[in-house]
């Protein structure tokens, strides 16, 4: 029996939003660097000169950014292992070798996005998981959760449990050995 972990946004987060955003930023830093009579402000005249280096240090910033998704993995979780992917090169992981996993609190995605009055409806968090050892990937992964669900499977896969008390949400998870 398999048990996708990752959400099907995966993909998007890792390839498509990164790619597409920095392209129109950069271009348009490089609008202002090149040509900034072309670029207009909000009044219609001629942009600041400091704004270009405002534009080129969020461009730097994103490029942080897009290096922190592009570690996003895909996660399938089988009978005896975690079929771990990076949409070139898949690896499997024996479940004894996770030594750890959590959940990153203030690391929150928008899934599935519908915008509506309140705005995003489905944020979830990153949930990281260490290996005993090295792996083609390194020691540590990162994925986004396909759900609740699939985490209390790998939970319960791994023998790890909530502690009595703690809520199902998946912001209010506490990081460490065995919370994820």
């Amino acid at each position: 029996m398999t048990t996708v972990l990752s959400s099907r946004w995966t993909p998007h987060f890792k390839f498509v939003a990164p790619v597409l955003t920095a392209a129109v930023w950069g271009y348009v830093t490089a609008l202002m660097f090149i040509d900034p009579g072309r670029v207009r402000s909000r009044g219609g005249g001629e942009s600041p000169a400091w704004e270009k280096w405002v534009f080129l240090g969020f461009l730097i910033l994103l490029g942080f950014l897009c290096g922190r998704v592009m570690r996003l993995k895909k996660v399938v979780l089988t009978d005896d292992a975690l079929v771990v992917s990076n949409y070139v090169r898949s690896i499997r992981v024996p479940l004894p070798t996770i030594y750890a996993g959590g959940i990153e609190p203030d690391a929150f995605v928008g899934v599935g996005i519908r915008v509506g009055p309140v705005g995003i409806h489905d944020r979830r968090p990153l949930v990281g998981l260490e290996f005993q050892h090295e792996t083609a990937f390194g020691r540590f992964i990162e994925f986004i959760p396909k759900s609740e669900e699939a985490l209390a499977e790998l939970r319960k896969r791994l023998g790890w449990s909530v502690p009595e008390g703690e809520k199902s949400e998946l912001a209010e998870e506490l990081r460490g050995r065995g919370t994820v």
